[in-house]
């Protein structure tokens, strides 16, 4: 029979499966449980089995395709698995005793062998109380087998002796409690009865011959009596220092709604829990990005050379006016125009001779063309020509004339523009949400339409229309956002609630906030909102209350005191060990657990 593997059957008590874990020696052991089976009904059971195991140092896995025990086996920390591993799958095996029995006697004695177990077997209760009503189960008590090597009828007389004796224990009445809704409670204490395979007469003779050299030097009265005695003294111990409990609640939980305004505004700067008030936060953030764009207009010049030349006049002392668009013929025989009216100043007369006076204009071409942009010249006017004047008034340029040109050139038009500036805003809109959330810290609550962005400036390098192969546009943007601190929303949703938690009751987690009827004003810095939802609440366990309630309460007056419990809504208790009636005195000998 391998020790790793323990088929545990459908009706088998917790107080069993953990005799047979003590027993097996290996460290891993599988468990093969069927569906529905009794152990995997409670949490309790699977708490001491796992308590046992990890006292035993061995590791458990449980084999079943049981979703419910799955379930719960790996919530205490236990290994499941829906099948055994392929180099431990085997049928299930019998009993050991079957084993011993049919190994050591033939078939027809290990027939009535059982024929007469089953008509001496007797049965124990064992109280296990659910939803309030008392359920008792049966457990078949385990008989310790001796048979004889010696007689046939000393085998029988001791059959009947220890039927009185079996039929001697008490059987463990039903129970009653009220029944009260949503309500559990379950009690359970190990009976262990230790089963071994009966002996054939030749080992029952080496086994008598072995104890009787072992307590030959001692009377086996005195033995008999140190035995008793240390049963006796050992059980008082256990008895005195090992009764303890645990109490698993589960606490009682309601549905809390809330419905009210609130209003957040920049000008607050404390909570205001009388009015809904809540402090709001404005936040302003700017920003610019700049590229360059070719320009894809085109338009042909007629642009007209321009420069300066000095007039001067050496005709006389009296001022010449000259007016607007009067001509000077340049040597190379090109035409230039004034470009606004002048007045020449007159000559000065010094020591009988006239000094020329001179004075800067502005010209420019006749004609449009790139032929006018001559260098440096001299210039007459040709409407003095035929008089005196012709001579003594002329004009010289120091620098060459420009600008002229009839080609065709690149211009900025209004549509590289706007396709410019839509580009450059795209990216600059996505960058300002991002610098914006950035500085907005994660306790800040942004509500949708709390953000305003938009494009403050665009400005080109070149005018629109202007001659140019490329430009450069820089385009500036602005970002508001109104936000509050969801943490203060939560003390006012608290202390709407307050009235109904009453001081029974407390919030666990808080339900998400969900936000309604939004209307938001940035320029002001202010907006409204409706919060509403239903909020969970717990009831509040008083655990040394409780404790100090049952105390030394035997199993009956412990439930009716946790039945009539407002604040709970299901609860489990267990003594330990198995002989315990009675909740223990000693408060720190009380474990409770709150689920």
């Amino acid at each position: 029979m391998d020790e790793k593997i323990i088929y545990i059957n459908s009706n088998e008590e917790i107080t069993s499966v953990i005799d047979r874990l003590v027993k097996t020696k290996a460290e891993e052991v599988f468990f093969v449980v069927p569906k529905a089976a009794v152990i995997s009904q409670s949490l309790i059971n699977l708490k001491l089995l796992k308590r046992e195991a990890d006292n035993l140092r061995k590791r458990i896995i449980f084999v079943s395709s049981d979703a419910a025990l799955q379930r719960l086996a790996k919530k205490i920390g236990f290994s499941v698995s829906e099948s055994l591993p392929g180099q431990l799958e085997q049928e299930e095996p019998k009993s050991q005793s079957e084993e011993v029995l049919q190994e050591q006697v033939t078939p027809e004695e290990f027939k009535r062998f059982l024929k007469e177990e089953k008509k001496s077997s007797s049965f124990r209760m064992t109280d296990i109380v659910r939803t309030g009503t008392a359920s008792p189960g049966r457990i078949a008590a385990k008989k310790i087998k001796d048979i004889s090597s010696k007689s046939a009828d000393l085998l029988l007389k001791q059959r009947e002796e220890e039927s009185k004796i079996l039929a001697e224990q008490p059987t463990a009445q039903e129970e009653k409690i009220p029944v009260k809704e949503n309500f559990e409670i379950k009690s359970y204490q190990k009976q262990d009865f230790v089963e071994r395979p009966p002996a054939l007469p030749f080992e029952r003779e080496k086994q008598v011959r072995g104890e009787t050299n072992a307590v030959s030097s001692f009377p086996v009265k005195i033995f008999g009596i140190f035995i008793f005695c240390s049963i006796v003294i050992a059980g008082l111990v256990f008895y005195l220092v090992l009764p303890k409990a645990e109490i698993l609640i589960s606490a009682k939980k309601e549905q809390i709604p809330f419905d009210f305004m609130i209003l957040a505004d920049k000008n607050l700067s404390q909570i205001d829990t009388a009015a809904n008030k809540i402090p709001a936060q404005l936040m302003k953030l700017e920003d610019k990005d700049t590229q360059e764009f070719p320009a894809t207009g085109q338009r042909q010049l007629n642009e007209k050379a321009k420069g300066t030349i000095t007039i001067y006049n050496a005709y006389s002392s009296s001022p010449q006016a000259l007016v607007e668009t009067t001509r000077f013929l340049s040597q190379e025989g090109k035409i230039f125009r004034l470009t606004k009216s002048v007045t020449i100043p007159g000559a000065k007369i010094e020591e009988g001779k006239i000094v020329a006076s001179s004075i800067d204009v502005e010209v420019e071409a006749d004609q449009p063309g790139k032929e006018y942009n001559i260098g440096p010249s001299n210039f007459s006017i040709p409407g003095f020509q035929g008089s005196p004047k012709y001579a003594a008034f002329y004009g010289k340029s120091k620098s060459s004339m420009s600008g002229g040109s009839t080609e065709n050139i690149k211009i900025l038009t209004q549509d590289d523009f706007n396709k410019a500036k839509d580009k450059v805003w795209d990216g600059l809109r996505q960058k300002i949400q991002t610098e914006l959330a950035v500085q907005i810290s994660a306790d800040l609550k942004i509500l949708d339409g709390a953000v305003a962005i938009a494009m403050s400036e665009a400005k080109s390098s070149v005018e629109i229309g202007g001659k140019a192969e490329t430009f450069t546009l820089v385009v500036t943007g602005t970002a508001k956002a109104l936000v509050f601190s969801e943490a203060d929303v939560s003390k006012l949703l608290a202390n709407n609630l307050s009235a109904q938690l009453g001081g029974n009751k407390e919030i666990t987690s808080q339900t998400p906030l969900n936000y309604k009827d939004i209307k938001i004003d940035i320029e002001k810095g202010q907006m409204n909102f409706r919060l509403a939802g239903l909020q969970e609440a717990v009831w509040k366990i008083n655990e040394d209350e409780i404790k100090k309630v049952v105390a030394g309460k035997q199993q009956s007056e412990v439930r009716d005191i946790l039945s009539q419990r407002p604040e709970i809504k299901e609860a489990q208790f267990s003594l330990w060990p198995f002989w315990a009636r009675s909740i223990p005195k000693q408060i720190d000998k009380i474990k409770i657990t709150v689920d």
